[in-house]
């Protein structure tokens, strides 16, 4: 019997789609790095990586960044944003593969009551069920992966371009809104 959308508010399954879809955008950027930290053709790491988890990319990215980084702060700055990402990630695999039940309900109760709960669910895994999501944390989740994924973008960008390349962009970007 699979009860996936039937114990989470409108609210929880909309913040499960932000949490996909910043996901996606961030797992693109990360592929994007990887790309050009190896220096290959698209094509080549499309081979290597394209089937890849979100998780293996980040450990892939981790790994192969440092080596290209000059500057030991660099390195530390990108570190500590992995760290990050990889905790974003592993909350991202319980909203989305979690397994939704009530508060304080365990999955006999859950399946043996029939009206759905008026307060929000909570969602652990089936490997870890001490992991668990809480309802209000999910809620802002999305936010935090979009967050973490320009906050990446930045660094990036900052050590992909010059200055004058940054300030030619925007000069650009800026003409080409007015």
């Amino acid at each position: 019997m699979h009860l996936r959308g039937q114990w989470q508010t409108n609210e929880q399954l909309a913040d499960i789609g932000r949490v996909i879809v910043e996901s996606a955008s961030l797992e693109q950027l990360v592929e994007q790095m990887i790309v050009d930290f190896v220096g290959e053709k698209p094509e080549i790491c499309e081979i290597l990586i394209g089937t890849q988890m979100l998780g293996t990319k980040i450990d892939l990215l981790s790994r192969i960044a440092p080596l290209k980084l000059r500057s030991e702060k660099d390195k530390r700055d990108l570190s500590g944003l992995i760290d990050r990402i990889r905790e974003l990630n592993n909350l991202r695999t319980i909203a989305v593969h979690g397994i939704w039940t009530p508060r304080g309900r365990g999955r006999l109760s859950m399946i043996l009551s029939l009206p759905p709960p008026l307060q929000p669910s909570d969602a652990a895994t089936k490997r870890k069920p001490k992991n668990i999501l809480k309802a209000e944390r999910l809620s802002s989740l999305g936010t935090d992966i979009q967050k973490a994924r320009q906050d990446l973008w930045t660094f990036w960008l900052h050590r992909r371009l010059s200055p004058a390349q940054i300030r030619a962009k925007r000069r650009k970007a800026a003409a080409e809104g007015a």
